[in-house]
């Protein structure tokens, strides 16, 4: 680009260049990338600078961040900041990129933890830490973050501090370092199969592919887990599952229940056991 370039040029520019890799969403993510470029926080801040030329440093921090784009790394680790449950969470490639489908995980655990007043909550999986910190900052209960990935567990260090929220760290392969007991567990583990793997998005293999892969068919993780949970959920308690598409049948009859939650597309994602 030249720095002729106004920023509706370049914002013009961009989309043009990321279609390839975001065809139904290439004007929101250029819109991302050119904010990103311009240190911008607001799209009311964007529209006002419409008109504005770009400098020369800025033309080529757009620049740079359309081209990992194109290379299909994910918009939400190129602007290293998401939203979920209405809050903010650092993004990177040390966790899985927080989605909005799991927010179907968090509004039901905080309808169950106001309804039944518990107090205390473990997040398993945890990565990015964005269940636990936002029940814990949406709800006040007390939270513990375990997942077995020493990076990961940092990001949710650094996420409970952006969000000014307070919980326990722990390092663990699922229940192996947890020797207590909690009124609700959340876990959204690792479930893509064998062939989500092999015909998965350019996107997802810039994930950890250990917060991805759930075995063969996808459900190794929650075989672990409902044989281990037993002693870890407190009287009158309940553990809520992320499931993948097709899984909610196999997993509630893992877990003997037959509760299961639908996402606002329809599908099957939450098992509950209580």
């Amino acid at each position: 680009m030249d720095s002729r370039y106004t920023v509706k040029q370049a914002l013009n520019k961009c989309e043009a260049d990321i279609a390839g890799v975001a065809a139904e969403s290439a004007c929101f993510e250029a819109r991302e990338l050119v904010m990103k470029a311009l240190g911008l926080r607001s799209r009311a801040e964007l529209i006002k600078m419409l008109p504005s030329s770009m400098s020369h440093a800025q033309l080529d921090k757009l620049e740079g961040l359309a081209l990992r784009r194109q290379n299909g790394e994910p918009l939400q680790y190129i602007i290293g900041e998401w939203a979920f449950m209405g809050l903010s969470f650092k993004t990177d490639k040390r966790a899985l990129i927080p989605r909005q489908d799991t927010e179907t995980l968090c509004e039901k655990a905080m309808e169950l933890i106001n309804k039944n007043g518990y107090r205390t909550l473990l997040d398993m999986c945890a990565g990015s830490g964005c269940i636990g910190i936002s029940l814990a900052k949406l709800t006040g209960i007390e939270c513990t973050l375990a997942d077995i990935s020493e990076a990961a567990l940092s990001l949710c260090g650094e996420n409970m501090r952006l969000n000014h929220t307070n919980a326990r760290l722990i390092k663990t392969d699922l229940f192996e370092n947890i020797a207590a007991s909690y009124d609700i567990i959340v876990c959204n583990p690792p479930y893509l199969n064998d062939e989500d793997m092999r015909l998965m998005q350019k996107e997802l293999e810039f994930e950890p592919e250990n917060a991805l892969y759930g075995g063969r068919d996808g459900l190794d993780m929650y075989r672990r887990i409902a044989a281990q949970y037993h002693g870890h959920v407190n009287k009158n308690g309940a553990i809520l599952l992320e499931v993948g598409i097709r899984q909610a049948q196999a997993v509630a009859g893992l877990f003997g229940t037959d509760e299961i939650v639908k996402d606002l597309n329809g599908i099957d994602r939450v098992v509950i056991k209580r």
